[in-house]
């Protein structure tokens, strides 16, 4: 039995470490341009179905070739009287806002010249919460004297390679 248990434990051990559990984000202040998406809007729980079903009608359009550019979603910030709801823009980041949409999408430009950045290079499974990336945001840019604006732009490069931005608020600009 002890034998049993300590191989699970080093295998559950190793898949982490290969999934890339023991790499720490990447934060950095970058450059943007601003950042053109195209997708849906959806307010509600964040435990609704509707809003798993919003992100995999998105990914498989987006799979498909229907939304060209790169899976991401925008969450603005939520009042704590209203833990557990969402307010998203789920889509894509894309560079030709001229292209067609399939129906329902819609576009979306969000001004930005600065923004602070996390990247996450471990598979999804392993990564550190959302929240707790957040957090790790809003200090890296209080350290750095900077304002944020109130949401947060996520991009899903693939699965074990995320990049979450945070716009810097115009007047520090």
């Amino acid at each position: 039995m002890f034998l049993v248990a300590s191989l699970l434990l080093i295998s559950g051990i190793a898949t982490y470490i290969a999934l890339g559990g023991l790499r720490k984000p990447e934060f950095n202040i970058v450059p943007v341009s601003g950042y053109t998406m195209a997708g849906i809007s959806f307010k509600g729980m964040a435990s609704n179905e509707d809003l798993l079903k919003l992100f995999e009608q998105t990914r498989t359009d987006h799979q498909e070739g229907k939304l060209p550019g790169i899976l991401a979603a925008m969450y603005y910030d939520i009042p704590e009287s209203e833990k557990g709801q969402v307010d998203a823009f789920v889509g894509v980041i894309i560079k030709d806002s001229a292209a067609v949409l399939p129906d329902r999408y819609t576009y979306k430009y969000i001004p930005a010249v600065k923004a602070v950045q996390a990247k996450i290079t471990t598979h999804y499974l392993v990564a550190p919460s959302p929240q707790k990336i957040r957090a790790s945001l809003l200090n890296y840019a209080q350290e750095k004297g900077l304002l944020l604006q109130n949401f947060v732009i996520e991009q899903y490069i693939e699965d074990s390679n995320i990049v979450i931005e945070i716009p810097v608020r115009s007047k520090e600009l």
